[in-house]
């Protein structure tokens, strides 16, 4: 009778171990993936999606290892975790997508990219409702808003405080702000013409 108690004991204790190590290992790999995804790390990437992690893990913040990539600027990781079938309207929680992030840092080839696997351009923040094209035209970031508006962003829409794209490139003191400011008014213009 005591040999079958220690028996179950033991047994119980080992297979609680190996969930517990599993859940720590997979823990650390995930956060090996957003390392590789914030450094630009290709081997580290690599070795960590071989070993089984999914492309969508998400961190504590809702941020997935693709949105970490964009506002990183590692292109071959966005490429590649697009690849692999990773969300490219992922929000975090937040509300921030992956095209925000890229918007923001002035990456026109992953905007592009992105905007080309289907992101949404007029995604909007959960707090200040603010958009892609408002964070590139803050920025002036001039090649970014041209992708967007092609897309198809709409500059009217408006933040939680009702600022539009434009409002954001008045803001900006760059001779950078001035040509976004004519790009955004000749859009505007232009879907009033077609009414959309």
């Amino acid at each position: 009778m005591r040999r079958t108690v220690l028996f179950y004991w033991v047994c119980g204790f080992t297979l609680l171990g190996i969930i517990v190590m599993w859940g720590v290992l997979s823990y650390i790999l995930r956060l090996w993936l957003f390392v590789a995804a914030a450094t630009c790390d290709l081997q580290m990437r690599d070795t960590v999606l071989m070993l089984g992690v999914p492309v969508d893990s998400r961190t504590a913040d809702g941020e997935t290892s693709l949105m970490i990539a964009a506002r990183s600027g590692c292109r071959t990781h966005v490429w590649e975790f697009i690849r692999r079938g990773a969300d490219v309207n992922a929000t975090d929680n937040r509300g921030v997508t992956p095209l925000y992030n890229a918007a923001e840092v002035g990456d026109a080839m992953t905007v592009k990219k992105l905007l080309q696997s289907g992101a949404h351009p007029n995604s909007a923040s959960k707090t200040w409702r603010t958009t892609p094209l408002m964070r590139a035209a803050v920025g002036g970031h001039i090649q970014v808003v041209r992708e967007l508006l092609a897309a198809g962003a709409d500059p009217s829409m408006k933040d939680s405080l009702g600022r539009t794209a434009l409002d954001y490139a008045k803001r900006g003191a760059y001779p950078e702000h001035r040509i976004i400011e004519q790009l955004l008014q000749r859009a505007v213009r232009e879907r009033s013409k077609t009414g959309r």
